[in-house]
């Protein structure tokens, strides 16, 4: 994924249309594999290997580093007001990490399947929709 975010950094776009493709291109990445999403949070929270943990912290950290990037070119050119960048982060990727961790808390009504190509497609679509609307009103509704 960071070279997909490298790619949508350097690209000549807004910020907003950056900061939308990062959103779309991680509920993507998230969602072809949840079984591994799951598996890497779990060796996050447990700690219990070291190395694992580094690694994939590492990772993260990288992709996080990117991201902050577009926020941060984003405020330096005006398309964005001033704001907690690595919250902004954490609510991108939490919300996302939630959903695929406990998808019925968003349709409980419902039951959901992540290895069915059509849920998949349902829950990315209004995922993507309410973090792009929720993020983009966050960072261009002034005081």
């Amino acid at each position: 994924f960071g070279s997909q975010l490298k790619i949508i950094n350097e690209d000549k776009i807004s910020a907003t249309e950056k900061l939308n493709r990062v959103i779309e291109g991680y509920a993507t990445r998230i969602l072809a594999n949840p079984s591994f999403h799951k598996m890497m949070h779990r060796e996050l929270s447990l700690t219990q290997r070291p190395e694992m943990y580094n690694k994939i912290k590492d990772a993260m950290g990288q992709n996080m580093n990117l991201l902050e990037k577009i926020l941060t070119d984003g405020q330096e050119d005006g398309s964005f007001k001033e704001a907690d960048n690595r919250m902004v982060i954490a609510t991108i990727m939490g919300t996302l990490t939630n959903i695929i961790i406990s998808p019925h808390k968003v349709m409980p009504d419902y039951d959901l399947d992540l290895n069915n190509p059509k849920d998949k497609k349902l829950i990315k679509d209004r995922a993507v929709a309410h973090l792009q609307d929720l993020i983009t009103v966050y960072l261009t509704t002034k005081k």
